[in-house]
């Protein structure tokens, strides 16, 4: 039984081995794509290494011991590797700690074995600095490095500069790339047929289509091209949906690369699909961010409405206590409305709509209180989803506000384009 526990320790610790290569490959690939824990998944690669090869050297030693403490550090090693190293680890540990229980029913100690047992717990000890140094080696890749002073000099620290600011539908250049975001919608559904994607309960998607270019002079690693974010009013990050993501591609057409260079001058069209809450989504205080080897660039969904001028009369903010009173309207007022087309559901209206909210909230005619957001409604048309097209887009609607029992609505003069 000693023997066919030492062979089972190898074998443990040889399966271990490869599940400690796909973990890490795993992890470099997520990482690659910014995909959040990557570094759990490859400190978890790290250690799978580890107990592996201690699985293999205690194992070998177990075949010739005559005492039972490499089996003992053998089945310890397992049980440690098997809570510390993840599922796939833990599966392999299970033939190498079978091995150990193995390995001590079969081993008897012999007259003099004794006189071994220091160099067998030297040589257990001396593998364990061993995976520990192997370990730590894995982790310094990302840890930062320290070095110590004798004298202690104050450190000026400086604020690092905001990165540059530019709208959807501008393009701009960094020093390799020249990036486009085309456009960003939001909606209820990517693709089509088998490959149509919704978002869950209470969620929506907003849709990017983007591109980039290399201008510079040598091909660009795939891990340094861009890669895109969305950014809440917190400074929360969301990354993009894979799935959603995959179908909005096929309906874009889009030819992006996943471990292929981009090489001087190629074009690389793109599309990413945020799941967003339809309830804490505004496109006029969340951002997207553009990422790349050469830094970062934060785009606007909606404009940022301008700064009121200097010489703005006083008087009319103190008379509010220094905010601006928001405008009042009329019912039937012709007026020119800025603000972002949106799609809602079973709010403003029963089913599916399409809404504007408006850049800024004023009286509303039809019961004296703020309003922002505005049904979308043509009498003449009578489609509950007029400018579905342009929805996610801020434009400038030309029309009347009108007052039925339902609610504030905003007639549009074109059901076409804004």
């Amino acid at each position: 039984m000693k023997k066919a526990g030492g062979i089972l320790g190898l074998i443990g610790g040889i399966f271990g081995v490869f599940a400690a290569l796909f973990t890490l490959l795993f992890g470099g690939v997520a990482s690659a794509f910014h995909a959040s824990g990557t570094s759990t998944v490859v400190g978890l690669g790290w250690g799978c290494l580890g107990f592996s090869m201690l699985a293999i050297i205690l194992g070998a030693v177990c075949l010739g011991a005559e005492s039972r403490w490499p089996a003992v550090m053998l089945a310890l090693g397992s049980v440690a590797g098997a809570v510390l190293g993840g599922t796939l680890v833990a599966i392999c540990m299970i033939l190498s700690l079978v091995g150990g229980v193995l390995a001590i029913a079969g081993t008897r100690p012999t007259p003099g074995s004794a006189k071994g047992r220091g160099w067998a717990i030297a040589g257990a000890l001396a593998s364990l600095a061993l995976i520990v140094g192997v370990v730590l080696a894995g982790g310094s890749s990302d840890a930062p490095k320290t070095t110590a002073s004798a004298t202690h000099k104050p450190i000026s620290v400086q604020t690092p500069p905001a990165p540059p600011r530019v709208q959807v539908g501008e393009t701009f250049q960094t020093r390799t790339f020249r990036v486009t975001i085309s456009s960003a919608t939001v909606t209820d559904a990517v693709g089509s047929g088998f490959v149509r994607s919704t978002p869950a309960s209470g969620g929506e998607y907003l849709a990017v289509a983007w591109s980039y270019t290399n201008t510079s002079g040598a091909p660009v690693d795939a891990f340094q091209a861009p890669s895109l974010e969305l950014i809440d009013p917190s400074g929360h990050v969301y990354d993009s949906d894979l799935g959603a993501s995959a179908s909005f591609a096929t309906q874009i057409n889009a030819d992006s690369k996943v471990l292929s260079n981009v090489n001087p001058g190629i074009t690389i069209t793109d599309g990413d699909v945020f799941e967003v809450s339809k309830a804490l989504f505004d496109a006029s205080t969340w951002q997207l961010r553009v990422t790349s080897s050469d830094g970062s660039v934060d785009v606007q969904l909606a404009p940022q409405p301008a700064p009121e001028h200097a010489n703005s009369s006083p008087s009319a903010t103190a008379r509010q206590g220094g905010v601006t009173p928001a405008p009042a309207v009329a019912e039937g007022q012709e007026l020119a409305l800025p603000g972002t087309i949106r799609i809602g559901h079973d709010k403003l209206a029963g089913g599916t709509y399409t809404y504007v909210r408006a850049d800024q909230a004023f009286v509303s005619p039809c019961d004296g209180n703020q309003a922002r957001d505005l049904l979308l409604w043509n009498a003449s048309i009578g489609d509950p989803l007029i400018l579905k097209a342009y929805a996610g887009q801020h434009v400038l609607l030309h029309g009347q506000i009108a007052c039925p029992a339902s609610g504030i609505q905003f007639s549009p003069d074109s059901a076409t384009r804004p």
